[in-house]
């Protein structure tokens, strides 16, 4: 008799009545009458059958002796109804599987269409199936393109094509770098057919110019490992290297490592067999009613599926022309990275994964995660290098910006040569979340504790770059031994760290409250040498911060300098601190500016001293020199003395001063070669220089100047950035690499500028209610108001424009006098152009104001 039946399983109720049948006609059963073949059916059934044949209601009482009657009623108990919609679902989306032959593919097509009901045009769907669910594209486009074909062509065609193939891929096999013929074991015993095979291969390379490195070919091998495949007499099997996470995975411990584990085999489900019936002991044990119990069945249930992860039917073979996929991710002990191929569905090709070093361990998340990923391109190298691109999933979404971007200078220290490592490749990372990443996170827990020599090797490079860099730390006054002692004796700060070594709470409202404003930033937090990092800025301790928010304001610039202050040194609310302690600074408010209509005149520094104030208009970088006496002799010698430095300036603007005006000054400007343009008696054009008196006041009083390093809000940059190319070292903590030559983007310095300026005038403009007065032409009569006067009384006339904007030569009783617009009123009725000519664009002034906008100058110097 055959087996009893399985009534759990009645899908295999078809395959058991057909063993019945033949076991019918083997003992000649057939031959007797239906009642003993009922009987015999419902013994060999099993002691469920009879309960079910009772349950069977017969529209006779004779039926049921009836063997056939009983047989159709089996029939419908055991075979539901097939769903015709689902049936046709499973045969449309069959495509052929890596490795499967086209006999294969084709008897799976006719087994599934048996149930679709397709009647007359069952072999036109088959055919169909076939042709666009084979592997081979170029040969699918090729059996498409055929106007009479028939299933039976069709699979003449795909199998001649799959033989031609096969001998294409052995030829290749035995010509290219690494020889082997599967199935050729007595030929390899031949000493003559492996010198011509050699022989040929040899021969090939020389012809392609191709050269080989004698050390690095292995010849005469019983076995080889390439490309995730162990080649050896037997043919090619997948390499156990790369399974070898899965298959060294220690049984799991709890229930929770159980769903862990399950959720894995459940995401590579969908390749594997029969697994509800492999996994049954598992999920047993997810059952909240039953007891924790790991037997030897459970264990063979177990290594069974460790065994299917490994087989070739779950790993596909690596196609570079696909697009691959690497998952990593990071535990408090392990890595697991997963190497994936994209055919229509994510696929495995290989598994890998091991334990953390101690000194990993103590790694902050982020670092981690970087050190999976890193870990994932080196372990599958062989895989990736040369590739223009490739997708790494990881489930740590602050890591995405740090390797698309590639920028090296804002990110930790140990992700810093993490990243440069990865620089070979060209990965484009991508977020998915946790419960996603199934398997690399479950191998990430349940690692592999072998350590290997590079792994060993790839740690002390790391620690050597990390004592490197941190031995180029400068620090000035606050000394780095100063800050480990303070922040290990700071209970705020003792806990940060321990929460960053260890893994920090899921949920905010778990953080104790004392440390919860760190919650937000716990991604860039690093622990590294005893200090508390945020990205590469330092988290200075309670004790120490507030002398570090006095340090950036020793120059006392106002609020802006507190931004020079961000970049060394971080800590929560470290902008609002500095903030507040500049808005405190009893120095700033005692010395504030007050609001004034227009600049004031300069008066005379202290001590009777004379000082000659220069000003770069472009980067705002301000000189200032003592002057023994204000003859022209003496201001020359002093602006010999800066040209020497920083160049000869396009144009000079300055006030007019005795010196500026004398035949020395006139000289000295054919000399050097400069455009000296000067305000006639209106202090207002000269308003930069007006400006850089009050900043230059109040250098002098203070005891560290520092302006030349600090931001102005006019640029976004400091006055040396702009001249330099370079910041300038202060007292505050500063890296080394931030002191390095970098130039601004001038682009952006200069529409920061023009923006400025632009406010300045619309607010100037604003308040004072300006107008713009009417051009003055040659012959114009006008009233001037001099210097001594207190109304319009000196009448003139107008001889010419002057070549600076708003100037007007004009003739007087006394002789010819140069002024500004401001100065000249005109006489009603007195124009020689007749009209008013407010509104004329092409006035001679306006078209020498339009051609100094298009000038293209270099430097612009103030002097006052």
């Amino acid at each position: 008799l055959p087996e009893s039946f399985d009534f759990s399983r009645p899908v295999d109720w078809p395959d058991w009545k057909q063993r019945f049948s033949r076991y019918k006609i083997a003992t000649k059963l057939d031959k007797e009458s239906r009642e003993v073949q009922l009987c015999s059916l419902i013994y060999a059934l099993g002691k469920e059958a009879k309960q079910i044949f009772r349950s069977f209601s017969f529209e006779e009482e004779a039926h049921k002796n009836d063997y056939k009657i009983v047989m159709e009623k089996l029939d419908e108990h055991f075979v539901p109804k097939r769903n015709v919609i689902h049936e046709r679902a499973r045969f449309h989306l069959r495509i052929q599987k890596q490795g499967e032959t086209i006999e294969a593919f084709t008897r799976n097509l006719y087994e599934l269409a048996e149930s679709c009901e397709f009647g007359n045009t069952k072999n036109e769907q088959i055919r169909d199936r076939l042709v666009i669910g084979i592997l081979d594209k170029e040969l699918s486009q090729k059996l498409q393109l055929e106007p009479e074909l028939t299933l039976e062509k069709a699979i003449q065609t795909a199998c001649h094509s799959e033989l031609v193939k096969g001998q294409e891929v052995r030829e290749l096999m035995s010509t290219d770098t690494i020889l082997n013929s599967p199935g050729a074991k007595t030929r390899f015993k031949e000493t003559e057919y492996q010198f011509n095979l050699y022989t040929s291969v040899l021969q090939t390379i020389e012809m392609t110019g191709l050269r080989l490195n004698k050390d690095k070919c292995l010849l005469c091998q019983k076995q080889l490992h390439y490309l995730g495949h162990c080649i050896d007499q037997h043919g090619t099997s997948a390499d156990p290297e790369k399974v070898r996470a899965i298959s060294e995975m220690v049984s799991p411990t709890s229930v929770s490592e159980l769903r862990r584990i399950l959720g894995m085999v459940h995401y590579l489900g969908r390749y594997l067999p029969n697994l509800s019936e492999i996994t049954h002991p598992l999920n047993e044990l997810l059952k909240s009613n039953i007891a924790w119990y790991w037997g030897s069945s459970q264990e063979q249930a177990f290594n069974k599926v460790k065994d299917l992860g490994a087989e070739a039917l779950v790993l596909a073979f690596y196609d570079p022309r696909k697009p691959t996929v690497v998952s990593a991710d990071a535990n408090s002990y392990g890595l697991g990275v997963l190497l994936q191929d994209h055919s229509g569905q994510l696929k495995p090709v290989a598994y890998c994964s091991r334990t953390l070093m101690d000194a990993e361990t103590r790694y902050a998340q982020i670092e981690k995660e970087c050190l999976a990923s890193m870990w994932a391109c080196k372990k599958f190298e062989k895989y990736l290098y040369g590739l223009d691109s490739f997708k790494l999933m990881t489930d740590h979404k602050p890591l995405i910006p740090l390797i698309n971007s590639r920028d090296l200078d804002c990110v930790p220290i140990r992700c810093q040569q993490l990243l440069m490592r990865m620089m070979q490749y060209n990965p484009q990372a991508e977020y998915v979340p946790g419960k996603a990443l199934v398997v690399a996170d479950t191998l990430s827990r349940h690692p592999l504790t072998a350590i290997k020599p590079e792994v060993l090797e790839m740690v002390e490079e790391i620690e050597a770059y990390e004592d490197a860099s941190f031995s180029s730390k400068p620090m000035s006054d606050l000394k780095i031994p100063q800050v480990k002692q303070v922040t290990n004796a700071d209970a705020e700060l003792k806990m940060v760290m321990c929460f960053v070594q260890n893994g920090w709470l899921k949920y905010v409202k778990n953080v104790p409250n004392t440390i919860k404003k760190y919650f937000s930033e716990r991604s860039s937090l690093i622990v590294f040498k005893g200090l508390l990092l945020h990205g590469n800025r330092i988290v200075i301790p309670t004790l120490l911060r507030p002398d570090v928010m006095e340090r950036p304001h020793d120059s006392h610039q106002g609020i802006t300098c507190h931004k020079h202050a961000k970049m060394p040194v971080w800590w929560p609310g470290i902008g609002k601190n500095i903030l507040e302690t500049i808005a405190a600074c009893e120095f700033c408010q005692e010395n504030k500016p007050t609001q004034r209509k227009e600049p004031l005149m300069t008066t005379p520094l202290p001590d009777k001293q004379h000082y000659l104030i220069m000003i770069d208009y472009f980067s705002r970088y301000l000189e200032i020199a003592h002057l023994p006496d204000t003859t022209s002799q003496a201001t020359i010698n002093r602006l010999k003395n800066v040209f020497a430095r920083w160049g000869c300036p396009d144009e000079l603007v300055t006030d007019n001063g005795p010196q500026f005006v004398g035949k020395a000054f006139k000289e000295f400007e054919h000399q050097y070669n400069f455009n000296h343009i000067t305000s006639p008696h209106y202090p207002q054009v000269n308003g930069e220089a007006e400006r850089a008196m009050q900043t230059a006041k109040r250098i002098l009083k203070q005891k560290d100047p520092f302006y030349r390093a600090t931001l102005l809000n006019a640029t976004k940059s400091s006055p040396a950035q702009l001249i330099m190319g370079r910041q300038l070292r202060t007292p505050i903590p500063t890296l080394e690499k931030t002191l390095a030559p970098k130039w601004p983007d001038l682009k952006c310095v200069r529409q920061a500028a023009r923006k400025a300026k632009a406010a300045y005038k619309f607010n100037f403009d604003k308040k004072n209610s300006t107008q713009q007065l009417p051009v003055l032409y040659p012959g114009d009569k006008v009233t001037v108001k001099l210097d001594d006067e207190q109304g319009w009384m000196t009448p003139a006339t107008v001889q010419e424009s002057h070549q600076t904007p708003r100037s007007y030569l004009i003739k007087t009783q006394d002789g010819m006098l140069r002024r500004n617009r401001r100065h000249l009123k005109f006489v009603t009725g007195q124009s020689n152009q007749g009209t008013d000519t407010l509104d004329n664009p092409s006035t001679p002034a306006e078209t020498e104001s339009v051609k100094l906008k298009k000038k293209k100058i270099y430097i612009y110097i103030y002097i006052y």
